[in-house]
């Protein structure tokens, strides 16, 4: 079963683990829709940068198979070998697509 994790909570650390970063609130219900049919189980930590505790997001970021931003957002993540940034003229234009991909493999 897939869970949505928000400030300021943090889980045991489990595969598929995901932090999305200022997405809308369409764009979670879509994923949540999503996990609620996929096959494959995910930790989505979501963050929004009005939250404005970048430790606790370094710490959930840290430990996450991948980091999905807003390519609008003023967060700044120091770990870019697994992230993507999604928006209008990215190549995810939203962070329901990276789950399409990756519920395939």
């Amino acid at each position: 079963m897939s869970r949505v994790i928000t400030y300021p909570s943090v889980v045991d650390q489990s595969p598929n683990t995901i932090v999305v970063i200022d997405a809308t609130v369409e764009e979670i219900e879509n994923i949540v829709l999503f996990c609620q049919s996929s096959s494959k189980d995910y930790d989505i930590y979501l963050y929004r940068n009005d939250i404005d505790d970048l430790q606790w997001l370094n710490s959930v970021a840290s430990n996450a198979d991948y980091i999905l931003i807003n390519q609008t957002s003023g967060v700044i993540i120091n770990n870019t070998s697994q992230i993507s940034q999604f928006g209008s003229d990215q190549q995810l234009n939203t962070p329901l697509a990276y789950f399409q991909q990756v519920d395939i493999l």
